[in-house]
């Protein structure tokens, strides 16, 4: 008797696709009501649960990571302006001075000092670049430096890698030489 009481499955009818859940994006976003709606990062559309005044929808992750893009950003310019002016410094106070004195031969002075007349320059170019990206940045309101790229000024900057390579390939014997003067 128990082929008597086995009953078949009933045959419902489905109105979806029969792909993905009823509880599914797409099908519950016909259900919520736009008071309902839901706030998401501008960077990683992570669900936010309020918005401050004037502040853009941003989840604490990715203002942390913006604030940190601007600091190293603003770090890597301040870093290439000093350097510039180092390079500047080496210059005016060693080896113009030692120079205009005699007190090396300028074949000398020139192995020891190399090429920095030529790095000070490709130095300032850079400090320049990088300064004028994060100056346009800002005076178009980015105060967050989203709009700087910086990889593409470093990538404009390539053919100057060659006088750093100029002055790593001969820093070796220019150290030589400095400590057999000394």
């Amino acid at each position: 008797d128990e082929k008597s009481t086995y009953q078949k499955p009933a045959e419902v009818e489905r109105h979806d696709s029969g792909v993905g859940s009823e509880t599914s994006k797409s099908s519950l976003s016909k259900y919520r009501s736009k008071q309902e709606l839901f706030l998401s990062c501008e960077d990683c559309e992570f669900a936010l649960d309020t918005k401050s005044e004037n502040e853009p929808l941003l989840c604490r992750k990715c203002v942390k990571k913006r604030s940190e893009r601007k600091e190293i950003i603003t770090e890597i310019v301040e870093t290439e302006e000093k350097y510039s002016k180092d390079l500047q410094i080496i210059l005016e106070e060693f080896y113009q001075p030692m120079l205009v004195a005699g007190l090396l031969t300028s074949d000398q002075l020139g192995a020891i000092f190399l090429n920095v007349e030529e790095l000070l320059e490709n130095s300032q170019a850079l400090a320049e670049r990088l300064r004028e990206s994060v100056e346009i940045a800002l005076e178009q309101g980015d105060d967050d430096l989203l709009t700087v790229n910086i990889g593409k000024v470093f990538l404009e900057a390539a053919p100057m890698l060659h006088a750093f390579e100029t002055y790593c390939v001969r820093q070796g014997a220019s150290s030589l030489l400095l400590a057999s003067l000394e």
